[in-house]
């Protein structure tokens, strides 16, 4: 059998390339304000990063005045004004145990009563299950959108990308003579883009998407400027969508989904659909052929606006169970278990679930873990399984070449 590496990358990895820390997004949300940001009647939602401002802004008055006053509510009420205690991810948890358990329910609906009374409104689309229910797809953008870095859309190659290249280094000779299984618990798209634009990797890079025989598309909409002018075009593009085929020697397994996840209803069959959304795809499609008309005919499935990924100290470890994650951690499971080597990069041991699956599927089995970090993760796992552990305070980017390959088994 092929001998097999893995790797679990944590938000620690990508922090060095510029994506935000943990505690700058709760900088970011903690104090948030109605404009702060837009949100379309589609019920999309974004930072403002220019003077541009929606036209329709009024529209959606409404929930972005929720969204600023529960915020406000949650840190002054819940965690009485300790500003320093607010955790998006603990947030979204508060949120989340209202919807499905009704928890904390008589001091959210105190609030919901005195935030309707200036409205005078009485509808059900406005009763305290909606309005937090849609605070919760918005949250879940916003935070989506602190993370979207454009050029990591780009179409560009790299030969090198320093201070990552001793690490892309060690990925590349392994590929030599095993499968690199790389774990993400990131929604960003700085792996993605690194595996797919560079030289050593791209060619060995899979990460369960594929494009090839995909019936879904996005359509796009591009100005060209001419000599006479600015042209308007509307394109329909293919979109990669989840087959679950690893059939490479680079994976990649976003064990907590993605910022460009879109899951895809097809309102006919009850299918569901993960597609990859793409920069700049507004509308989804899928082609089918129509048995009665004898031809291909495109129909409109319903998106999911938020993208899928998942977040909460403790919510994102209920949707464990549902199929597509279900599947990627069955893969780790397994990648765990066949592999001689366990590399961790900015992971801080504070996932419960994940450490699990360390423990049950690697530790026990008296297997060598590398984790490299700035700081030394406070975790049971450090004192329950020292003798195993490697430890690198000199974070990812800092570990020369030379000591990667002296992990190579």
């Amino acid at each position: 059998m092929t001998p097999e590496l893995s790797i679990l990358l944590g938000s620690g990895f990508s922090v060095p390339e510029g994506l935000p820390t943990v505690s700058s997004i709760n900088n970011k949300l903690r104090n948030l304000k109605e404009n702060d940001f837009y949100l379309t009647s589609a019920q999309t939602a974004g930072f403002y990063n220019s003077d541009w401002r929606d036209p329709n802004d009024w529209s959606s008055y409404t929930d972005k005045h929720f969204a600023q006053e529960f915020t406000t509510f949650y840190r002054d009420v819940v965690l009485n004004g300790d500003v320093e205690a607010f955790n998006y991810e603990v947030f979204y948890d508060y949120i989340t145990d209202f919807l499905r358990y009704k928890k904390d329910d008589n001091r959210i609906s105190k609030f919901c009563d005195e935030f309707r009374k200036p409205f005078h409104k009485k509808s059900f689309l406005d009763d305290d299950h909606n309005l937090v229910w849609r605070f919760c797809k918005i949250l879940n953008q916003l935070v989506a959108d602190l993370l979207v870095v454009p050029r990591f859309y780009e179409d560009v190659s790299y030969l090198n990308y320093p201070p990552y290249d001793p690490f892309f280094g060690f990925i590349r000779e392994n590929l030599t003579d095993r499968t690199v299984n790389v774990h993400t618990l990131n929604h960003d798209l700085f792996f993605d883009h690194m595996a797919n634009k560079h030289s050593d990797l791209w060619q060995n890079f899979t990460d369960g998407f594929s494009e090839y025989g995909s019936p879904y598309y996005g359509q796009i909409s591009i100005d060209h400027k001419t000599s006479d002018g600015v042209i308007h075009k509307t394109y329909m593009v293919r979109l990669r969508f989840y087959t679950g085929d690893y059939d490479n020697k680079l994976r990649l397994f976003k064990l907590h989904g993605s910022i460009d996840n879109c899951i895809l209803h097809n309102t006919r069959t009850g299918e569901t659909v993960r597609v990859k959304r793409g920069f700049g795809v507004t509308d989804f499609y899928m082609e089918r052929f129509d048995e009665e008309a004898k031809k291909y005919a495109y129909e409109a499935p319903f998106a999911e606006n938020e993208p899928d990924y998942l977040t909460g100290t403790t919510e994102k470890i209920r949707q464990y169970n549902q199929p597509f994650y279900e599947n990627l951690f069955t893969h780790f499971k397994k990648n765990l278990l066949n592999s001689n080597l366990l590399l961790v990069i900015g992971y801080g041991f504070q996932d419960k679930g994940i450490n699990e699956f360390i423990e049950n599927n690697f530790l026990i089995y008296n297997k060598p873990v590398v984790v490299i970090d700035i700081n030394k993760p406070n975790s049971y796992i450090f004192q329950k399984y020292q003798d195993q552990i490697t430890f690198s305070s000199k974070g990812a980017t800092g570990v020369p070449f030379e000591e990667f390959m002296s992990w190579k088994k």
